[in-house]
């Protein structure tokens, strides 16, 4: 009986490793601005890190791989560790048209590696993490960022 529950706490280990446990991260919100307004600052925003997909009609632009890297603290058992990782992410932006204002949809799908790994080891994807949150937060406000310096230099 024993033999049989070590067997099968070891295919709950193996199947829990091998299947990732984290989803896109997402922030949402009301931009008091019309959709082509908000996907013009949306592709200004992205575009330096190269557009992988864009839509002006579906108002959706994906940009392709940005890398970083990231310090995270992880949890093994009961002991915290900190440890420095390489980070690799896209972040789409999609806009839902409404007639006097936009809901924009940040997401950002990351995936990590240690940074002293070789060049060809996997990015894997992590629990979600308060920095995720952060870094679509801060496309959020870049975006709203251009189009307030849009305006403005309409206005000028």
């Amino acid at each position: 009986m024993l033999r049989k529950m070590k067997g099968i706490a070891a295919a709950i280990l193996i199947f829990a490793a091998a299947v990732p446990s984290a989803s896109a991260v997402s922030v949402q919100e009301e931009v008091g601005a019309p959709p082509p307004e908000v996907y013009q600052a949306a592709l200004s925003v992205l575009t330096p890190y190269g557009i992988d997909k864009q839509d002006p009609e579906k108002f959706v632009v994906e940009s392709n791989w940005i890398e970083d890297s990231v310090e995270r603290k992880q949890k093994r058992y009961i002991i915290r560790t900190q440890k420095k990782f390489a980070r690799r992410y896209r972040v789409k932006v999609t806009l839902t048209p409404w007639p006097r204002y936009a809901v924009i949809k940040i997401e950002i799908d990351p995936r990590y590696r240690p940074i002293d790994s070789a060049a060809f080891a996997p990015w894997r994807k992590l629990s979600s993490a308060r920095d995720d949150y952060e870094l679509a937060r801060e496309y959020f406000h870049r975006i709203l960022t251009s189009i307030e310096a849009a305006r403005a230099a309409q206005h000028a």
